[in-house]
């Protein structure tokens, strides 16, 4: 078998053992040393198409130690969470320890109370009492409260939960006005990639014995009404005895109108066996529980 055939033989071989690779090597050392006089006469064309096969068998080698075969597990998240109503930054404090705007000083109860009688927003200043809304966030030039329920989309498979929100900017005197009142899903700030909402794909059955979940994957942002196909990814899979919560994200095509997105099957593989433990969608503060998608 002459210097090329032996190259074209290992060339395929992206992804071996270690033991194979071993074997690899020791074929190479004995390929260079029976060609060695035939590669002084003709340079070092073959010494390099060698040395750079064996480059790629090693680095496939330690792609595929190195590549994940599953999803991570943690017991817990590793980071703090951060979320976002729209554009606006919330405290992960406001649904771990939320505070009202009855628990707030007088002084600011009645910031408040005089932003939502002088405003011209109508539909802000029909808002009656605010005591159980929550402070979201706060800053000295902006004031965040949500709404104490979330609404539920009589479709649930089409949206989250959404919070009624409001935006008080500071006036610089002490004091607020009223500078929108909107509805959002509290989802996890996950940078460049878009939170999707995710069901249980009704063609695959659910049980106790279940360690994979196949799950339908519906971008919420434009993409030219084609599927998520190669841009999902898995953020986190926290699993306790109790829950199983995903968040998942979408990498978001850089230019797209705006028709409605196909769902795109995707499965999450579990540490064990499904159990009777609850399946949550945790991308989004509410963490809505999975149903199948009908």
């Amino acid at each position: 078998m002459d210097d090329w055939s032996r190259v074209r033989e290992l060339a395929p071989r992206t992804t071996v053992g270690e033991g194979e690779l071993r074997a690899a090597r020791s074929r190479l050392d004995r390929a260079m040393a029976r060609t060695a006089p035939r590669r002084a006469r003709r340079g070092v064309a073959i010494a390099v198409a060698v040395t750079a096969v064996a480059v790629i068998v090693a680095v496939g080698t330690v792609m595929a130690w190195q590549r994940p075969q599953h999803p991570t597990v943690a017991a817990t998240p590793t980071e703090p969470v951060s979320y976002m109503c729209n554009d606006v930054p919330v405290s992960s404090e406001a649904f771990t320890s939320p505070r009202t705007v009855a628990d707030l000083d007088a002084d600011d109860r009645a910031a408040i109370a005089r932003a939502q009688e002088t405003t011209n927003d109508i539909p802000v200043a029909q808002l009656g009492s605010l005591d159980r809304w929550t402070v979201a966030s706060r800053t000295t030039e902006q004031l965040l409260l949500l709404g104490p329920e979330p609404s539920i989309d009589p479709t649930p498979s089409m949206l989250p939960p959404r919070h009624q929100a409001l935006v008080l900017e500071s006036q610089g005197d002490g004091g607020w006005r009223s500078a929108g009142l909107f509805s959002c899903a509290v989802r996890q700030d996950l940078g460049d990639l878009g939170a999707p909402t995710i069901r249980l794909d009704p063609a695959y059955t659910i049980s106790a014995d279940s360690t994979v979940l196949h799950l339908l994957v519906t971008e919420m942002d434009c993409a030219s009404g084609q599927d998520a196909t190669g841009r999902i990814e898995l953020v986190s899979l926290t699993e306790t005895p109790a829950t199983v919560d995903i968040v998942l994200g979408v990498r978001p095509f850089r230019e797209a109108n705006c028709p409605s997105n196909p769902p795109t099957p995707f499965s999450v593989e579990l540490s064990a066996p499904l159990g009777d433990r609850v399946v949550r969608d945790a991308a989004y503060a509410t963490r809505p529980v999975l149903v199948p998608a009908s």
